[in-house]
């Protein structure tokens, strides 16, 4: 009697078999397109989340230093720490958005400046196993938190640009360890009492050797259109700027990862943030930033 009652303890502690994974499960997992599980939070982002309730989280510190012999005429620096994250409301919506806090120094000017990004982005196409799209509407918001002139501290309000964009974009494997990005967006940025016209394209191929690893190369330009008449100091009513930005994002089995990049620019930050466009300057002056983060998958 003893003994049917221990053997019915142990069969009850005993794990099932649906305990490990499914081959149901498995076929799924391999069944997501490869890359799936590497987050893509960048500015640009070219795929989402596919699992519904899935989410990618991760946090970016960024900076930039250009001499004293740059054409400002004095030494300029900027850091900034940037979470962002992105969450898949089903298998067609995703939530997203990124929150930076940077800190811009001119030597006789310190700026502390808040960034607000949301995007929601949707997929119009039917399931293709190589191929994806990415329509997405979104808005920023860059905003003077905090000045020093000459060093007395300021907190006005109202220094600010918002902007709008709508875009869409496609993603491509054109191989097992090869993906093509490219991506449109129009953008309507009003800064002050004046207000820009922006076309931004990009063009990203991403080399995936290994599952959890990505290493990627990005090309970005802008087009910028001008009032006549602007706020603060005057600049070209057209301009064009470019960028070119390496990226290597690695997820360990825990589902946190790491990334690192770097990023060269034709001018400085115009096209991305029309706040910093304070003078004519700051458009010509091109830079290049180093970038390292954490990036989590939550599910």
């Amino acid at each position: 009697m003893v003994g049917t009652h221990l053997l019915a303890v142990v069969l009850a502690l005993a794990p099932t078999p649906e305990a490990g994974p499914t081959a149901a499960d498995e076929g799924a997992a391999a069944s997501e397109p490869r890359g799936e599980r590497l987050p893509d939070l960048g500015t640009i982002r070219y795929h989402d989340p596919l699992t519904r309730g899935r989410s990618w989280l991760g946090v970016d510190v960024h900076g930039v230093g250009l001499p004293a012999s740059n054409d400002l005429g004095r030494p300029v620096w900027m850091a900034a720490v940037t979470p962002a994250w992105a969450h898949a409301l089903s298998s067609r919506l995703t939530l997203g958005g990124r929150h930076e806090m940077s800190w811009y120094d001119a030597s006789n000017i310190r700026l502390r400046i808040h960034s607000h990004e949301l995007q929601l982005s949707g997929r119009l196409m039917r399931d293709r196993p190589r191929l994806r799209d990415r329509p997405a509407v979104g808005m920023e918001v860059h905003d003077v938190s905090k000045s020093v002139v000459d060093g007395v501290e300021f907190r006005l309000g109202g220094i600010r640009d918002f902007v709008l964009q709508l875009g869409y974009g496609l993603e491509h494997d054109l191989g097992r360890w090869i993906q093509l990005g490219w991506r449109v967006d129009a953008r309507a940025a009003w800064v002050f009492t004046s207000t820009q016209r922006q076309l931004r394209a990009s063009l990203r191929a991403a080399l995936l050797p290994r599952p959890n690893h990505r290493l990627s190369l990005e090309l970005v330009g802008f087009y910028v259109n001008r009032d006549a008449e602007q706020a603060g100091q005057p600049t070209a009513i057209h301009s064009v700027h470019g960028q070119v930005v390496a990226e290597y994002v690695w997820m360990g089995p825990g589902r946190v990862g790491l990334v690192a990049g770097a990023r060269y620019a034709t001018s400085f930050r115009s096209g991305e943030a029309p706040l910093f466009e304070l003078r004519e300057e700051s458009l010509q002056r091109s830079y290049a930033e180093m970038l390292a983060g954490l990036r989590v998958v939550w599910e």
